[in-house]
C-alpha cells in the first residue's frame, strides 16, 4: 500500500476512535499527515471512504482469526486435558490479536462511539459485538454439551448468560479509555475467573 495512503489510514484511525467518526474531518486529518486536502482526495474520495477501508481491514482480520481459531476448536475435544490446556490458550490469542490487537481495539472503539450515528457502523457494532460472539458461544456451547462437558439445554441462553459478564469486561477495561497493558491483564483476570467460576 502507498505510504502516504496507510499515513492517511492511521491518522484516521486514530482520530475516529479518540473523538467519533462524527466529529473528525478531512482537515483533521491533514493536520495530522501534514498533507494538503487534496492529497486525501487523491486516495480517497470521502471520509466515508477512508472509514469503509479501516472496517474492511478490520473484517479481514477478524475473519482470519475467527477461522484460525474455529481450527482449533475441536481439539478442546479430545480429553479434558485438552480442554483445560487448550481453552486458555484460544482465550489469549482471542484477547491478544484481536479485542487487546491496538488495530482492532480502535476499530471496536470506532464501532461503540459512533454506532447511534451511522447506520453502517451501527449494523457492524451489532453484528461484531453481538451477533457473531454469540452465535460462536451458541455453537461451542452446543458443542460442549453434547461432549458432556456441560449440561446445557438451551445453548442461546448459555451463550447469552456466558458473554454478558465478558461484554461488561470488555466495555470497562478495553474500550472505555486509552488502552494500557494494565488494563489488558485485569480483563484477562476478570475473564478467566469468570471462565473458571461458569465451566467448574
Amino acid at each position: 500500500m502507498n505510504k502516504t495512503k496507510e499515513e492517511i489510514l492511521d491518522a484516521a484511525l486514530n482520530l475516529f476512535s479518540q473523538k467519533g467518526f462524527s466529529t473528525v474531518s478531512i482537515r483533521d486529518i491533514c493536520s495530522v499527515v501534514n498533507i494538503k486536502e487534496s492529497t486525501v482526495y487523491y486516495h480517497f474520495q470521502n471520509k466515508e471512504a477512508i472509514l469503509n477501508e479501516i472496517l474492511k481491514q478490520f473484517e479481514n482480520h477478524s475473519e482470519s482469526l475467527i477461522a484460525k481459531m474455529s481450527s482449533a476448536f475441536p481439539s478442546l475435544m479430545s480429553t479434558p486435558q485438552a480442554f483445560d490446556n487448550l481453552l486458555p490458550k484460544i482465550m489469549n490469542q482471542y484477547i491478544d490479536n484481536y479485542l487487546a490487537d491496538p488495530f482492532c481495539n480502535k476499530v471496536i472503539r470506532i464501532l461503540s462511539i459512533d454506532h447511534l450515528n451511522n447506520p453502517k457502523v451501527h449494523q457492524l457494532y451489532s453484528y461484531w459485538l453481538f451477533e457473531k460472539p454469540l452465535e460462536i458461544q451458541q455453537f461451542v456451547f452446543s458443542v460442549f454439551n453434547n461432549a458432556g462437558i456441560i449440561s446445557c439445554d438451551d445453548p442461546a441462553f448459555a451463550a447469552e448468560k456466558f458473554y454478558a459478564p465478558f461484554f461488561f469486561c470488555l466495555s470497562r477495561y478495553l474500550i472505555s479509555d486509552e488502552l494500557t497493558e494494565e488494563k489488558i491483564e485485569k480483563f484477562k483476570e476478570s475473564i478467566f475467573k469468570h471462565i473458571k467460576e461458569y465451566f467448574r
